[in-house]
């Protein structure tokens, strides 16, 4: 059994009842006498920063060389300036006391008895601090009365009457300063005189060798006066060099502070022997919880041993735990601690239970009055101490837990939390994780399982405790979000929370893509269903134990037209419907907190915050998982009535996205929801669903069917358009007909024989074009197929033999006729050739050229203008004519047999020294026609593959195209005439005709011409297929 703390320590008189106000340091010359130094150096723990301050000191007043006569001590209120300051006064004064516990030091600087001069900043003396040092100088009424500041001589003169070595100890001048800033004098104030008073005394102190000046310094605890000691350090500098020497009297990041505790408040610690045995048994401890996984290994258990051996008697977290506050404001680093120490050990020595082995903060009792006080004075959590640690009455939420445990775990953890949330700095860093508060309670023998219960019981009761996003429990004068929300759900007026249930509702079964429904009714009323199903197919969403029972829904199905346009999710755990009001009011709760402000964005709990409405809006989507959980969906089997069918909601992909869910429902067998009808068997299967509509008619008005789909339950439901799609196919595909009156027909009329002429190619230059005639509509086997060129066409006709005909006719009329009768003999079909406007000139260059306008394959007329007007009305050409070397715009007219063509040429400059022989380049930024005549024909695969994409990319238009793929004997032929065609869509025509082919098939395509937006694209594009285009091969679109 290990021994406590109170069994083998021993505390120091008074050690348990340590005010601030007590220890606040006071001197004068009667406080310094030898007696009283002597005891006050005995309990003095000896730090870096006050031997360092001796060592310094003394080389001054002895008047070695090398020291410097001013000493400025740096740190916080409380920090142990004072401390120091007193220390020197005693030394200073008293040589044995200097012999005594400075030896070393004294013996290499020795001096006899100084003067000791001390000034505290918070006095404000009429004589100012400069009468009052030199009254202690024994110099009183040296300098002049009232606010005229001494000068540098002034001071050299009062040091000039002393003999012995002088001491001046300046404490809180900050204070002084700033005081004095606030009484204006003259045109300045009083500070600006005490100010340079300072400064002349810092400057006259390097006159002797043995005048030393101490000043405390508040660090940035009084910045105006902190100012005025920097100015007159600055200024003492420009004519001194550096003179002062800067000290931290303690420093609280290291050990010392666990050194001073230890002297100013024990009186006798056990041997090293037994302390390296409790903290070998510590270290233990931790091992085992850190092997159990109980708490992270952030130190080995040999570290902690070792940290437990410098500690003693305190845990070494303590030092930590204090350090998160040790900067707040009004918090004086030393001596604060000291006293907060004095009314730990208080709660520990007064604890009921002798089983401290180790003090830490979760030791502290705040059933003590000045314990509890103390505790609250640093940061002012009297609200969570009150609600969550203790209360006289026994209901804080801590309390009641150990109440029902029998045990004081939840204490031990709520101290703990509760002294490392004191921080009110900037930012700060406050409370633990739960690793590192179980480290803190561990102990030899402890289970830690209770401290853990005793953690998470206090998260979920507490007021006022908090998680920060890294996982530490703090806490916080501000309510914790989830009494705050929990007391928003309480207050929720229950109609905002039926509109927030019947808003989600439809959020998360809002029908994006429209396919199985196209609206939304979250708890509708009976006539808001009606209304709606009237226009659209409607997903009504009904709670179990809502005022619409299903049985109403039920009734009111019957009395429907367009039955087949309800769809009703529901379910039957009624008894779950209490449990999504609960869920929704917290998720209103969140949107209140939010949109009142009560938590913000960059406020300390809004990550908390945000985990939390992430957890409320999960249990809020979990409870309407689980409660609407049955699809009712209209269905008829035949010889049967009408019905709503329920089927269980499929939970698949997204659980959150309803819609996919109904979707998932309605598309498992037996399928109502057909959303892939495109492949053969299932369109065919759909096609004879929608047929049964037609109700044994063959013609029927398609809007009838429209509104069937509606009201028939046993048709399908189809994505909204389709039912539009599915004619379109069946009309194509000639299994339905289009009577161009709104009516369609199931079965098809006989079609009439036909046939499908296409070019093949361009018109040579002897006029002539290969045309491609296909049979339509009937066995070609059978048909024979009739022409006559530039007349008309009979069964006397001469007969085509082949499925080309080369001609170089105007029009050629082609009559097919099938003699087995099957099919009824169609009307001829007339086709008619294009005139083929070419133009030359020669020479390019020279005065006078010559124009001819040969047209293919003959004309009857031809005319022409050179001055852009209308060529239908210009001059006849009746053979070559001459024009001179001016630039032109050649229009032509050409006319055959009804036939006409236009075509427009720009004929350059003839002039070689004007330059304007050279081509003229396409504008750039206006539309462009390329080429004129002739057509482009690109023979690789490269060429043909870089064409498009270019013509894609630039939204290029094309007109007259043939595609051929060739590889063996296999070959394949798209063309596309009389209907432009843009770039991108023959892209994606072309690659499925070469789909089934080998890439090393051979590919050609021929386009008449393409339409450009700009003359850029038109450059580009021919860059592109290595096309060098002449003036003459564009024009203007």
């Amino acid at each position: 059994m290990l021994p406590t703390v109170k069994d083998i320590c021993q505390l120091n008189e008074g050690a348990l009842e340590i005010r601030i106000s007590d220890s606040i340091e006071r001197i004068d010359n009667d406080s310094i006498d030898a007696a009283a130094g002597q005891l006050f150096l005995k309990h003095s723990y000896l730090t870096n920063g006050m031997k360092e301050l001796v060592n310094e000191g003394f080389k001054r007043l002895s008047g070695s060389s090398g020291g410097r006569p001013v000493f400025r001590l740096k740190q916080a209120m409380g920090g142990g300036k004072t401390h120091l300051i007193k220390t020197m006064a005693f030394l200073a004064r008293h040589p044995k006391l200097r012999t005594e516990f400075f030896p070393e030091t004294s013996s290499r600087y020795a001096f006899g008895a100084a003067q000791v001069a001390f000034f505290n900043g918070r006095e404000q003396p009429n004589d100012y601090f400069w009468g009052r040092i030199a009254a202690q100088l024994g110099s009183e009424g040296f300098f002049k009365a009232g606010t005229e500041s001494p000068g540098q001589e002034h001071w050299q003169a009062l040091f000039d009457n002393i003999e012995a070595p002088v001491l001046i100890l300046l404490d809180e001048m900050p204070t002084y300063f700033g005081y004095y800033r606030t009484q204006a004098v003259g045109s300045g104030t009083v500070a600006d005189i005490a100010g340079r008073a300072f400064a002349n005394l810092l400057t006259a102190s390097s006159g002797k060798k043995n005048i030393c000046i101490i000043v405390s310094d508040l660090e940035a605890s009084y910045a105006e006066g902190t100012q005025i000691i920097n100015a007159a350090l600055e200024s003492s500098r420009k004519e001194l060099n550096r003179i002062e020497f800067n000290i931290t009297p303690v420093d609280l990041s290291g050990d010392e502070t666990y050194a001073i505790l230890k002297k100013r408040l024990f009186s006798r610690l056990p041997d090293n022997a037994q302390i390296a045995h409790i903290a070998e048994s510590f270290g233990k401890a931790i091992e085992q919880a850190q092997r159990s996984k109980t708490i992270e290994q952030q130190k080995s258990p040999e570290q902690l041993a070792s940290e437990v051996e410098q500690t003693y008697p305190f845990h070494p977290q303590m030092k930590h735990i204090f350090a998160l506050f040790k900067e707040n404001k009004e918090f004086q680093q030393t001596r604060g601690l000291l006293e907060l120490a004095s009314r730990l050990l208080k709660s520990v020595w007064e604890r009921k239970e002798n089983d401290v082995m180790l003090i830490g903060p979760q030791h502290f009792d705040l059933s003590i009055d000045e314990v509890r006080e103390k505790i609250i004075s640093i940061s002012r959590l009297d609200d969570a101490v009150a609600r969550d640690i203790y209360s006289s009455d026994g209901s804080a939420h801590a309390q009641t837990i150990d109440a029902n445990a029998g045990n004081d775990a939840a204490a031990q953890v709520a101290n703990l939390l509760l002294v490392s949330s004191l921080s009110t700095a900037v930012n700060p860093v406050k409370g633990l994780t739960l690793s590192e508060t179980l480290e803190c309670l561990a102990t030899p023998n402890a289970d830690l399982s209770f401290y853990q219960q005793a953690c998470e019981n206090l998260t979920k009761s507490s007021w006022y405790l908090h998680k920060s996003a890294e996982g530490r429990i703090y806490f916080d004068k501000l309510e914790n979000l989830t009494k705050m929300l929990t007391g928003l759900a309480a207050r929720a007026p229950e109609p905002k929370v039926s509109e927030l249930i019947a808003h989600r509702l439809r959020e998360a079964f809002e029908p994006k893509s429209k396919r199985a429904y196209q609206k939304v009714l979250a708890l509708p009323s009976i006539d808001e269903i009606e209304k709606e199903v009237q226009v659209n197919r409607v997903l009504a969403i009904i709670s179990p134990d809502s005022k619409l029972p299903p049985e109403e829904v039920g009734k009111l199905f019957s009395t429907l037209v367009r039955k087949n346009n309800l769809l009703v999710l529901t379910g039957e755990k009624s008894f779950e419907v209490g449990k999504l009001h609960e869920a929704a009011r917290q998720v209103y709760a969140v949107g209140q907190a939010n949109t009142t402000g009560k938590v913000k964005k960059g406020d300390p709990q809004w990550e908390e915050f945000e985990d939390l409405k992430a957890s409320y809006e999960h249990q809020f989507n979990s409870v309407v998982k689980s409660l609407f959980d049955k699809l009712l969906f209209p269905s008829q089997r035949p010889g049967l009535e009408p019905k709503l069918e329920a089927r269980p909601l499929e939970h698949t992909g997204n659980t959150t996205d309803g819609e996919n869910q109904i979707i998932a429902t309605l598309t498992k067998d037996p399928v109502k929801l057909y959303v892939d009808w495109v492949e053969s068997t299932k369109f065919s299967g759909v096609r004879s669903r929608i047929e049964r509509l037609f109700e044994n008619q063959d013609e029927v008005a398609w809007s009838d069917i429209r509104d069937r789909a509606q009201s028939n339950c046993s048709m399908y439901f189809l994505v909204p358009g389709d039912l539009e799609r599915i004619k379109q196919r069946a009309i194509t595909e000639a299994l339905w007909e289009d009577l161009q009156n709104g009516w369609i027909s199931k079965k098809p009329k006989p079609k009439v024989s036909g046939v499908q002429v296409l070019p093949l190619g361009q018109m040579n230059d002897a006029g002539k074009i290969m045309l491609e005639v296909t049979v339509l509509n009937s066995n070609p086997e059978t048909t024979h197929v009739h022409y006559a060129e530039n007349g008309e066409v009979s069964t006397e006709s001469p007969k085509l033999n082949d499925r080309k005909l080369v001609t170089d006719a105007l029009t050629v009329a082609f009559l097919a006729v099938d003699y087995s009768g099957k099919t009824e003999t169609g009307q001829p079909k007339i086709w008619k050739n294009e005139l083929k406007i070419q133009w030359e000139i020669t020479p390019e260059i020279g005065k006078v050229r010559t124009v001819r306008i040969p047209v293919l394959p003959r004309a009857d007329t031809i005319r022409y203008t050179l001055d852009g007007s209308e060529p239908r009305n210009g001059r006849e050409y009746t053979g070559p004519f001459e024009v001179d070397n001016q630039p032109r715009r050649l229009l032509i007219f050409a006319e055959a047999s009804g036939l006409e063509k236009k075509a427009d040429y720009q004929i350059v400059s003839g002039d070689p020294g004007s330059g304007r022989g050279v081509a003229k380049e396409p504008p750039l930024t206006l539309p462009v026609l390329f080429p004129v005549s002739n057509g482009v024909t690109l023979n690789s695969r490269e060429l043909v593959f870089s064409a498009l994409n270019k013509a894609s990319e630039r939204n290029v238009v094309f007109d007259e195209v043939q595609i051929s793929v060739q590889h063996g004997q296999a070959a394949g032929r798209l063309d596309r005439m009389g209907q432009p065609i843009s770039g991108e869509k023959l892209l994606h025509l072309l690659s499925a005709v070469i789909d089934d082919f080998s890439p090393t098939a051979s590919l050609t395509i021929h386009f008449r011409n393409a339409r450009f937006q700009t003359g850029q694209d038109m450059i580009d594009f021919a860059q592109k297929i290595g096309h060098h285009y002449k003036s003459s091969e564009w024009q203007e679109a």
